[in-house]
């Protein structure tokens, strides 16, 4: 099985992520459970999983709540600009409930639709700096 959890620098590419769960991905790419409470994130590496989930989540494509995620639809289309795209990053970000504030947030929106996102966030934990590169 491989270990896909947070790495030092929460490597947001190396790793499945589901809010507050580590997941274990076996050789078929299934995920694997039951391996107790140390599965858990706490604290700031719980928060930094959440921020990733809630920036990797499309509009309308979680079952259970229909009006989560970003529209990267929207983004990507009419409204495709780096001002738009940062207004929804920091509101999805802001909707966290342990972020206390955003103090650094950058991103580059490429031709080929390959989005850079670094962000530094005070959490009620401390402080969580993280890049996220998604292709959308």
């Amino acid at each position: 099985m491989t270990d896909t959890t947070v790495r030092a620098i929460y490597d947001t590419d190396s790793f499945k992520i589901v809010d507050g769960v580590q997941i274990l991905e076996n050789e078929a790419g299934d995920w694997v459970f039951g391996i107790g409470s140390q599965a858990y994130k706490t604290q700031v590496q719980m928060v930094a999983q959440r921020i990733a989930t809630h920036i990797r989540s499309w509009y309308h494509d979680c079952f259970f709540d229909y009006e989560f995620g970003i529209p990267w639809r929207d983004l990507l289309g009419h409204y495709r600009t780096q001002k738009a795209t940062a207004l929804q990053v920091r509101k999805m970000i802001n909707s966290i409930k342990e972020v206390i504030k955003i103090k650094d947030l950058s991103l580059n929106l490429d031709e080929d639709r390959r989005l850079s996102l670094y962000y530094e966030v005070d959490t009620i934990y401390g402080v969580v700096a993280q890049k996220v590169d998604l292709l959308i």
